[in-house]
């Protein structure tokens, strides 16, 4: 396609942008790759080059495949999307005797039951899923059941031990099994160890900067532990580009990648279809113009442009990096990158489908950079303005006077 012809050199200067050392990007269309490229450095330290099969760590993109190993349960009529959970999974209670008598895989998986994140209750915590499960009673809620949409991790972890159970056999090796097999995602894993010789990952990084949010360097951001229960089913997925293209076309193609049929057309459905309103407003209004933004099961919907964006992205130790689609026109795009909590990964959604579509030019780099530029200058000064203010000799608990602006600004950028 024509728009695609100066897209390397576009590519390119916004990594420049952003400092960004490492890029791998594919947009499909239908069972077509229109545009494919790898760009940068996997490895800053030793001058390796970005290939399509190197592994990024792809956080909360996780979910998807959670989701999906739900879907393939349907499909074969052992699970069902509003069945109560504990039909399935006696165990499941929790602090709320109502919730646990109704919650359903589908109130799991759209963030939906009332409980808050708890994320640090369970972050990296090396204990069995079903261990985990017997601890979920003690989990306050803040807000009444199917009221309102909050992230939680908590029930990813749940739905695998669900899946576990139902299908009798380990979450990992289920997808590996009923997804990775068929569709040939060789290079795809829960762990950070490389599942076959000769593999490797790109290194993390996140920016350095200057008192006045300048970048003046790079730092690597080694993996954290991955254990059984955390980040598991909610982001513990490695993988590739060219893997990926591949998730990507079941997405865009009902399901089915050229004659293999991963999930029924309906089940896929089911996850695209808005489940949870979430509120409008800050940056994702002022960038998109959107106040409908809606939760399906493992993916964000929203309106864009006349069609319906299907997306999911994830941040997780240097590696930002997202998958979206438009079903409609069957396209879609992976963007991959290896810079920590910056939003290159969301220009290049937006932009690739832009040109994908053959819409009019927004020029997403310069709209993001308008937006986030003073949100960085904002969050260094703050930084600057803590130290200054340190108290020396005072407890832990009150030597720093980090300013709300920092706080927020950060917030807003991890969240992206």
């Amino acid at each position: 396609m024509r728009r695609f012809d100066n897209y390397n050199q576009y590519i390119q200067d916004a990594m420049q942008s952003w400092t960004c050392p490492g890029v791998a990007l594919a947009v499909v269309k239908g069972n077509a790759v229109i545009h494919q490229g790898v760009y940068g450095l996997r490895d800053v330290e030793n001058r390796l080059p970005m290939t399509e099969d190197t592994r990024f760590a792809m956080a909360s993109v996780t979910k998807s495949f959670t989701a999906m190993s739900v879907a393939l349960l349907i499909d074969n009529g052992k699970l069902e999307w509003d069945k109560p959970v504990r039909e399935y999974m006696p165990e499941f209670i929790l602090d709320d005797p109502y919730v646990t008598q109704h919650v359903t895989v589908r109130d799991m998986l759209s963030h939906r039951t009332g409980l808050p994140s708890h994320d640090l209750s369970a972050w990296r915590l090396d204990i069995s899923r079903a261990e985990f499960i017997k601890r979920m009673k003690h989990f306050k809620f803040n807000a009444s059941f199917r009221e309102k949409f909050q992230y939680d991790n908590l029930m990813y972890y749940a739905a695998a031990h669900l899946v576990e159970k139902v299908a009798e056999l380990k979450w990992e090796d289920f997808i590996q099994e009923r997804v990775f097999l068929p569709l040939g995602m060789t290079a795809s894993s829960f762990k950070p160890e490389l599942p076959e010789e000769g593999q490797f990952t790109a290194k993390g990084y996140r920016v350095d900067r200057d008192n006045d949010g300048s970048a003046k360097g790079l730092i690597n951001m080694p993996f954290g532990l991955h254990t059984e229960l955390s980040p598991g089913a909610a982001g513990a997925l490695f993988s590739t580009l060219a893997d990926l293209i591949q998730w990507l076309k079941v997405h865009v193609n009902n399901g089915r990648v050229g004659d293999f049929q991963l999930v029924s057309p309906d089940n896929l459905k089911q996850m695209h279809l808005p489940q949870t309103i979430i509120p409008g407003g800050g940056f994702n209004e002022a960038l998109t113009g959107n106040t409908i933004f809606t939760y399906g099961m493992g993916w964000f919907v929203e309106p864009y442009r006349g069609n319906t964006l299907i997306h999911h992205g994830g941040n997780v130790e240097g590696h930002s990096l997202i998958i979206g689609f438009v079903p409609q026109e069957k396209v879609g795009v992976v963007a991959l990158t290896n810079i920590a909590e910056l939003p290159l990964r969301d220009v290049l959604l937006y932009e690739s489908i832009d040109r994908a579509l053959d819409l009019p030019d927004r020029d997403w780099n310069k709209k993001f950079h308008e937006l986030f530029d003073p949100v960085i200058i904002g969050i260094a000064k703050a930084k600057q303005t803590a130290v200054e203010e340190k108290i020396g000799d005072a407890p832990p608990h009150t030597r720093w006077k980090l300013s709300s602006v920092s706080t927020q600004a950060t917030a807003t950028l991890i969240s992206l």
